[in-house]
Parts: C-alpha cells; structure tokens; sequence
C-alpha cells in the first residue's frame, strides 16, 4: 500500500489534518442530486470504504421514513467527484445514510419524506478530486468512523488496519536499511510500538500494543483458517453495531469486543 501521499500530513492530528488534506485535495462544497436522469444513483460507495452494514443501512432507512434525513444532526459529508469533477460521486463518508435513502425510496417513493430529499439533494457536501489518492482517503474515512461509536471504527475494521500496518512494519524492518529485528530481539516491541503510535499515528488501539497484538493474533488465525471474508459478511448482515450494549473496539472490558 502506497502512504506516499500522507507523508506531507505527517505530525498533524484531527482538524488540523483535515483542513490540510482539503486544503490541498478539496473541490469545495456542492449538493448532489440523489439521481441521474431519474433512476440512476449519483452517490456510491468508494473502494477505500468498508462493506456496508445492513442493520445499520435498514435502521436508518427506517428512520428516513419516519422522520426525514436530518443532514444537519448527522454531520457533513465527505465525497470525492467522478472524473473531471462529474457525477456519480463516491462517499467517503455518510455512506450508510446514503444506501439508506435509497432503500427508503424504494421502499416507499411516495413518502414525504424521500420526496422532500429528493428535492433538495444532499446539501452542503464538502468535496475532494477525483485523483485523490486512495491512502488519503482511507485516511479520511477511518478519522471520520473514529468519532462515530456504533456507527463507527468497529473491530472488522481494525483486522484490516491491523493487517496493513503490519505489512509496512515488516516492509520497513525487513527491507533495505532496516534493522531486521526479530520477535524475540528486546527492542523489538519498543520499535514496532514507535513504529505503530508514534510514525504511523494509529490512534485506534488507543496506545496499547497488547490491544494492536491481539488484533493482529484474531485477523492471523480467521485469514489461516480462511474465514475471514465470511465472518465479516455475516456481521455485516446480522450484527448491530449501533447497540451499544455490544463491545466493538479492542480495550474495551479487557479484550477485542464480541470475541
């Protein structure tokens, strides 16, 4: 995976590193239309964001039409324009809300409530260009699930946050110029944990490697035993992660959440 493009942003944290990423990739703001030509989606996911959650997409859906899409309660949203600024547009983030205003059409095209969105679009949208680059995004994206608790940064995606920072740890201490340590060297953990919270700024594991180390142990026994893609899909369409009763993130009551 190429972070590149992050290495401008390195030592900025929260609002200051996302007026730098807009300050530099940003389009400014629009409103998206819902649809092109009338039945085509103008908003889609984009390939940095995670597989869509379905208790969540049909609880908001739900929602929409009981009591509208209040774009103001739910944050501004974050998308990247289609080649040469076009639609569609691919969310960054409100990706959730967006599928579900779609299923809340088709559910029920009549509603009040879908016609009042319909006719005003998604209004205020804060606008990135479509070169972008992918790390960058993900960037953006995990910020953004990071101040959302159900809705969030779950534990599904801290198996493949895990995954990735570990691949460049051992791209960076195996490859040319690196020093080669081994699990059993005792400087191995202070370097991987300065490698991890202090070089790489992953905020998710809360500063804890025991917590990043048994995301890692989880997502190496699912990806060995070849799991891993089913789990998530059976979480995805049968979990909620909008209940707070459930654990999503490694740390909390002493472990890595349902598991």
């Amino acid at each position: 995976m190429d972070e590149g493009p992050l290495d401008e942003f390195q030592g900025l944290k929260g609002h200051l590193l996302v007026e730098a990423v807009f300050g530099k990739y940003g389009a400014g703001t629009a409103t998206i239309p819902w649809l092109l030509n009338g039945k085509e989606r103008a908003i889609k996911p984009d390939s940095t964001n995670r597989p869509i959650m379905e208790s969540l997409a049909e609880a908001y859906a739900d929602r929409i039409l009981t009591s509208g899409l209040n774009v103001d309660c739910s944050g501004r949203a974050w998308m990247v324009f289609g080649q040469n600024n076009s639609l569609p547009v691919h969310a960054i983030t409100f990706n959730h809300r967006s599928e579900a205003m779609y299923r809340a059409l088709t559910r029920d095209p009549e509603s009040p409530y879908v016609k009042k969105a319909l006719s005003t679009g998604l209004e205020s949208v804060r606008m990135l260009r479509p070169d972008t680059p992918d790390s960058v995004r993900r960037m953006l994206c995990s910020m953004h699930n990071q101040y959302h608790e159900g809705t969030g940064e779950t534990w599904l995606a801290l198996l493949d946050k895990a995954e990735e920072l570990m691949e460049a740890w051992d791209a960076k201490n195996n490859g040319p110029g690196g020093s080669g340590l081994t699990t059993r060297h005792k400087e191995y953990d202070t370097c991987l944990e300065r490698f991890l919270f202090k070089e790489k700024q992953a905020t998710a594991w809360g500063g804890s490697l025991n917590f990043f180390k048994s995301t890692t142990i989880l997502n190496n026994y699912l990806t060995k035993f070849a799991v891993k893609d089913e789990v998530r899909r059976f979480c995805n369409e049968r979990m909620n992660f909008a209940d707070f009763k459930l654990v999503n993130r490694p740390g909390q009551n002493g472990g890595l959440g349902l598991w």
